[in-house]
């Protein structure tokens, strides 16, 4: 396996079909879950709901967590067959989106700015760490957040702090990556500075959130090969460029939807056969105010 695709998306159908796909998916607890009777056995991450949840909407770490049991057991109800996540995300803050009268806006916010969320993604991760006992036999994914390489690495020191191996450590704040390709140099800084610390601790797995561009992912993957640690992704594109009345320009390989997941899984599952299978550049990092 080279990097391991969890496909999201909530609609109920899909180009008149109802997305009914099994396997490995990615759903957030944001949005309650629809009436969909899935084709097999599912594999699913419950997102905390941080991406959606707008400011003056913020939950406690507590209340987030309430959130994704809740969501656990509606879905249960309607999927009529009892789901439990596989893995559940912490709480982070998010930093590479800004919240203007109540619109979002992809625009990454200044280091001092993120401070406080560094704070918040570390709180969540410790507070989600604080239950794993009766959260087992899921998977605890702690995220991670930060402008620059080095509050990056800062919040990952944090959040390893309350890590076990058997946890997974999430990449948080970089699903601009594929549109804003000027800042693949400060994700490469990270890189370097954070994958050896996940090695150290003891994990053996990273995720990183909704990214499907392969320079970046077959770099990620490269490295991650180096410390002995696998490497998955999420994304709702494979399913929803194939909505869009623009195929081509939302990204979408093949028209049809269960064509266009086919063909994601296959690709990413073979990565470290293309191009995009490559060491990435060491870069010195520098302390950043503001990239977009």
């Amino acid at each position: 396996m080279g990097v391991q695709l969890y496909v999201g998306g909530h609609s109920a159908k899909v180009q008149g079909e109802y997305q009914d796909l099994a396997g490995d998916r990615m759903f957030t607890a944001a949005h309650r879950p629809e009436r969909v009777q899935h084709a097999g056995p599912l594999r699913g991450l419950l997102d905390s709901g941080a991406f959606t949840d707008p400011p003056e909407g913020r939950l406690t770490p507590e209340q987030a967590l309430e959130r994704q049991l809740a969501w656990e057991q509606i879905a249960s109800g309607k999927w009529s067959a009892p789901f439990q996540a596989h893995g559940l995300v912490s709480y982070d803050l998010l930093i590479d989106e800004t919240w203007i009268a109540s619109e979002r806006h992809k625009r990454r916010w200044s280091v001092q700015q993120a401070e406080s969320a560094v704070r918040t993604t570390v709180e969540a991760a410790a507070y989600l760490a604080s239950q794993r006992d009766r959260l087992a036999p899921r998977q605890l994914i702690l995220s991670a957040q930060g402008v620059d390489a080095l509050q990056y690495a800062e919040c990952a020191a944090g959040v390893l702090q309350h890590a076990r191996p058997c946890d997974w450590f999430a990449l948080g704040g970089w699903c601009i990556l594929g549109r804003f390709t000027r800042m693949l140099p400060i994700f490469w800084q990270t890189l370097h500075l954070v994958l050896p610390m996940v090695k150290v601790a003891g994990l053996t797995h990273v995720h990183i959130f909704g990214v499907l561009y392969l320079p970046a992912l077959g770099g990620l993957l490269h490295l991650a090969d180096r410390y002995g640690l696998s490497v998955s992704t999420d994304s709702t594109a494979p399913v929803l460029a194939c909505t869009w009345k623009n195929q081509k320009k939302a990204g979408a390989k093949r028209p049809y939807w269960r064509d266009n997941v086919a063909w994601w899984q296959e690709t990413l599952a073979n990565l470290r056969q293309s191009p995009h299978y490559r060491r990435p550049p060491e870069l010195a990092p520098a302390r950043q105010e503001c990239f977009l």
